[in-house]
């Protein structure tokens, strides 16, 4: 009961998460298909594909060790809103610098450069590009 009351709060009041000199953010929690999120005060963003360890959210969703999927900024009324999502998925660095290999040679569109995850084609990259 305690572990879900401050679950409510942490919806309710974020602010109270978040120390003096530190950056609410909205952090969304990926684990083998389970969702889970929290609001917290952070000092320092994380970048993309860095590791981000959260016990607390373990019994959510099941993990604590997570990678940076994406940072997105937002400005609503007038104050700016930090999202970070997270996923157990390691970054797969290699298949993007495909992504943009091919896109520079003009093999695959802007929108298939801008998909997440490989959905398929990424077969079609690796074998237009086994140079890399």
């Amino acid at each position: 009961m305690i572990y879900d009351d401050i679950h409510e709060l942490n919806d309710k009041q974020p602010n109270l998460f978040c120390s003096a000199g530190h950056e609410i953010c909205f952090l969304s929690f990926t684990y083998l298909g389970d969702y889970a999120y929290f609001n917290l005060g952070l000092n320092t963003i994380p970048r993309k594909g860095e590791s981000f360890r959260f016990p607390f959210i373990r019994p959510r969703n099941g993990g604590d060790a997570f990678y940076v999927q994406e940072v997105a900024h937002s400005i609503e009324k007038g104050k700016q809103e930090i999202s970070i999502y997270l996923t157990q998925e390691y970054p797969n660095t290699y298949f993007q610098l495909l992504k943009e290999k091919a896109y520079l040679w003009r093999d695959i569109s802007f929108s298939e450069l801008i998909r997440e995850g490989p959905y398929g084609f990424e077969d079609k990259l690796i074998k237009l590009h086994n140079s890399l």
